[in-house]
């Protein structure tokens, strides 16, 4: 009766094509009375705050910053009313963030409205960047489930996700 043998084959692993695509730039945006008009880079919070960033907005760099990011570029909506900005005023501020500042993940913290939701998708087509999507912290699942279908149609839509509710995590 004869053994069973293994048969190991060695082959070298498929060489990706071109150079590894670094994705850990954040892009910022926010609406306030202070703050760069133009993309700012920022590798602290102390960078951001010395920017004239609002203190919420610079300690969620420093959180971006401690949980990967390795820059943040961050960037002021010029907005007639802070608390109320127009998807249009979102795409010009996001316009700004041009091609030529790389890959990475575009954010606007804090902000539910369907206006900025439908602008970062835009910014998403435009240029190939992942945007994440802030959901109403009190939304229920059934309201949630139903804005990500009717945005899931949107152009940019692939390269998006829509994160809620935002959970806190002791260190």
């Amino acid at each position: 009766m004869s053994r069973p043998q293994i048969i190991v084959n060695v082959t070298a692993a498929l060489q990706r094509r071109g150079a590894p695509t670094d994705t850990g730039t954040a892009f910022l945006v926010y609406a306030g009375a202070t703050g760069p008009a133009t993309p700012t880079k920022c590798l602290s919070a102390a960078d951001a705050t010395a920017a004239s960033v609002p203190t919420t907005q610079a300690a969620w760099v420093g959180d971006l910053l401690t949980q990967g990011a390795h820059e943040v570029w961050v960037l002021r909506a010029a907005a007639v009313d802070a608390a109320a900005v127009t998807e249009a005023e979102w795409d010009t501020a996001l316009a700004k963030l041009t091609e030529d500042y790389g890959p990475g993940q575009v954010i606007i913290p804090g902000v539910s409205s369907s206006g900025a939701h439908v602008a970062l998708l835009t910014h998403a087509a435009a240029t190939r960047r992942c945007v994440l999507l802030d959901g109403a912290k009190t939304a229920s699942a059934s309201t949630l489930t139903t804005a990500a279908a009717g945005l899931a149609s949107g152009d940019g839509a692939e390269r998006a996700g829509l994160i809620a509710p935002w959970v806190t995590v002791p260190g």
